[in-house]
């Protein structure tokens, strides 16, 4: 297997109300690509699901190629012990960004 991996991950932090609140806002692309006509190992390839990427799947559960994944969340005190957080994700595996 010959292949090549590229990745851009760009998180944004951007506290408020006396910095108790953050809105988190995240862009993820990833692409892996086979050298000729190799192809990219399926263990190898990017993927969508589990805690950090695309919440509300399984781990892995979505797997190709390219993957592309759009986050934003707020987070806001409910009092000092306590911390609660609001989401948004949505992420698109495909074999090619077209």
């Amino acid at each position: 297997y010959s292949f090549d991996t590229a990745r851009i991950d760009l998180q944004q932090f951007i506290p408020f109300w006396n910095e108790s609140r953050v809105l988190a806002l995240r862009v993820l692309a990833e692409h892996a690509d086979g050298f000729g006509q190799a192809e990219v190992p399926f263990y190898l390839m990017p993927t969508l699901g589990g805690a950090r990427l695309l919440r509300g799947y399984d781990r892995q559960r979505f797997r190709d190629r390219s993957a592309l994944l759009i986050s934003a969340e707020y987070r806001f005190e409910v009092n000092p012990f306590l911390m609660a957080a609001l989401f948004y994700d949505a992420g698109q595996v495909a074999p090619d960004w077209e």
